[in-house]
């Protein structure tokens, strides 16, 4: 079972397997259960590994949070082996393959106790080699303390994670007759956030049941919210030359609140490199709320920062996002009302001198929102009021600036006759300047001069198709001359298709149709001669299509028509008896076959009908 010993989670790869004291993600099913009580949402998350030599590895996890009675998790873990050479008791190959195959399936659940995040997992082990397989059963148990360490900002995060877990404790597996003990784990595990929670370093002390201990750490530094980089190292307290042990690890995430891929780089000396790749997705309506709950606490946290260093303006404004999201948090409210009693501490000239550097390096709408913000509390600042003033006509100039930018290279393509293209670029104008008086006029130019191709473009694609009709018509009669009707016919309709108001086309497609027609009708009554009605009504249907006006062609359709009809109808009534003897000998299979091919015949005949009906509900009783 030396397959539990391949971690799962791309994530906690990334960071060199330090991550039972972290273990917020689906993974921790894996890692420690204990993680799965921090955890709020549902989520999902699936891991690939390209092992050595073609050897796969699949990794799939759930979580489901059970509100207050703690959260639930499954995972499942795949390892398969194919085409496996085979030798005989001798060592001669024997020409087949075998395969392999190792599975776990694990049944987890976490709540919080008290203080601590508490976790177990209950396994059911599988490996599978050629024709024997062998099964376990085994139990992991972890849990997460969370130590306050006094900081509420700066360098260092509020808590410290200490985690303590045992992994894979249960009976041995036994292949055949040895039975050899499942690989057990003993893991103590730190984790410490830094900067304001944007990096997370971790730290795990190993004890494994079969090899000297050794010691994991990580980290993993959240550059922006959506792309965080990870490292880690593997250190061995004893490391001989054929350890093929990882030493350094890398990885990376990218994502956002509802969904994230994850990439880890492990290399594992002469056996070489090893790529793990996941995808977790978190859903439901408790994402949304937890989403929105992130984005409360992160305005919150940068409205306290600001608040603290005096920083009102920008305070104020992170409050009124918290108000945005939440319009009852209390604690914006009082800290909004706190600012406005505070607000005479502010230093204008500084919030105008800030604004007057964002102008200078053309950040027009940042100024102009930081002098709002001000006049908002002190609305009769004439400094204010003045520089306001200025920044809004920069605004109005550097939009005028850009609109005329867009006009004059609008102009270029105009001058060029890319009418479309100018086009394009003084709509875009109007979308800046409303008012620019030129760009509506060179809008209808350009309108007007793009409606000229496009009629030019409409009439040479006639003359074309007209010239082409003319040529179809010509070969159309030649083939009609010559008694090819049915090639004249697609030769015309072409023609027809291309220009529809040639009567001359129009004209000489009804001859050859009737010409056509003509066949199918005499063909028709040589078939009404032979007896064979059917055929001889479908080559008079096919007539009477190609030529409707043919008043004799038509009359002959109602009457042989009529006499199929009435041959149909005694054909049915004929097997409506037929039917009957085999119902009275008891042979309802039978009945149902002819009543049936009777209805099809004669469709109307509610007596047939009946008949097939009451046979059909007797040979389904008796099944």
């Amino acid at each position: 079972m030396n397959f539990l010993k391949i971690e799962a989670g791309a994530k906690a790869a990334g960071t060199g397997g330090a991550f039972s004291a972290v273990a917020d993600d689906a993974s921790a099913v894996w890692w420690n259960p204990a993680g799965l009580a921090q955890q709020r949402i549902k989520q999902a998350s699936f891991m690939h590994l390209s092992w050595f030599e073609d050897i796969n590895y699949q990794f799939a996890s759930y979580v489901h949070p059970l509100e207050r009675y703690g959260t639930l998790g499954v995972g499942v873990s795949y390892l398969s082996v194919g085409g496996i050479d085979s030798y005989d008791n001798n060592g001669a190959l024997l020409g087949s393959k075998v395969a392999a195959s190792d599975i776990a399936a694990i049944f987890s659940y976490s709540r919080n106790i008290k203080k601590v995040e508490a976790g177990a997992s209950l396994k059911y082990l599988s490996e599978n080699l050629a024709d024997e397989s062998a099964s376990s059963i085994a139990l992991d148990a972890g849990a997460i303390y969370r130590v306050r360490t006094g900081y509420a900002s700066g360098i260092v995060g509020r808590q410290l994670r200490i985690a303590l877990g045992v992994q894979n404790v249960g009976q041995g597996v036994k292949y055949l007759e040895k039975e050899d003990p499942l690989p057990q784990n003993l893991r103590l595990g730190f984790a410490q956030d830094f900067f304001g929670e944007s990096a997370t370093l971790s730290l795990d002390f190993n004890q494994p049941n079969d090899d000297k201990y050794y010691v994991c750490t990580g980290i993993d530094y959240r550059i922006t919210d959506w792309v965080s980089l990870r490292g880690g190292y593997r250190y061995k307290s004893e490391r001989p030359d054929d350890d093929v042990q990882p030493g350094f690890t890398c990885g990376m995430g990218v994502g956002n609140d509802y969904i994230s891929v994850d990439y880890a780089f492990v290399p594992y000396g002469d056996l070489g490199l090893t790529h793990r790749i996941g995808a977790s997705y978190r859903f439901g309506r408790t994402q949304a709320r937890s989403v929105a709950e992130a984005k409360i606490q992160k305005h919150l946290k940068y409205a306290r920062k600001y608040y603290n260093n005096k920083d009102y303006i920008n305070s104020y404004r992170e409050f009124e996002n918290v108000l945005t999201l939440d319009p009852v948090n209390l604690e914006a409210k009082d800290y909004i009302e706190t600012i406005k009693k505070d607000i005479n501490e502010i230093k204008v000239d500084k919030y105008i001198a800030l604004a007057k550097k964002h102008q200078e390096e053309d950040r027009l709408l940042e100024a102009k929102r930081l002098l709002d913000d001000v006049l908002k509390f002190f609305p009769n600042d004439p400094e204010a009021q003045k520089h306001l003033s200025r920044v809004q006509a920069a605004i109005v100039d550097q939009k005028n600036a850009r609109a005329d930018s867009l006009f004059e290279q609008g102009m270029e393509f105009y001058n060029q006759g890319a009418y479309s293209d100018a086009l394009t670029l003084f709509e875009k104008t109007l979308v800046i300047n409303p008012a620019h008086a030129k760009a509506h006029e060179y809008i209808n130019l350009s309108s007007t001069e793009l409606s000229k191709i496009n009629e030019a473009k409409r009439q040479e694609t006639l003359e074309q198709n007209r010239a082409k009709a003319a040529g179809l018509l010509k070969k159309g009669n030649s083939l009609a001359k010559s008694g090819k009707y049915d090639k004249a016919k697609s030769t015309l309709e072409e023609a027809r298709s291309l220009d529809r108001d040639n009567a001359e086309i129009a004209d000489t497609l009804k001859q050859v149709n009737s010409e056509i027609a003509d066949q199918h009708y005499k063909k028709g009554l040589q078939l009404y001669s032979s007896g064979d009605l059917k055929e001889a009504v479908s080559q008079l249907e096919e007539a009477v299509k190609l030529d409707p006006d043919n008043e004799k062609i038509s009359e002959n359709l109602i009457k042989i028509r009529g006499q199929f009809e009435e041959s149909e109808k005694v054909k049915a009534e004929n097997l409506n008896r037929e039917g009957l003897k085999e119902y009275d000998s008891g042979n309802l299979k039978k009945a149902v076959e002819l009543w049936e091919k009777a209805a099809t015949l004669d469709p109307e005949n509610t007596k047939i009908k009946n008949n097939l009906n009451r046979a059909k509900e007797e040979l389904q009783k008796k099944k």
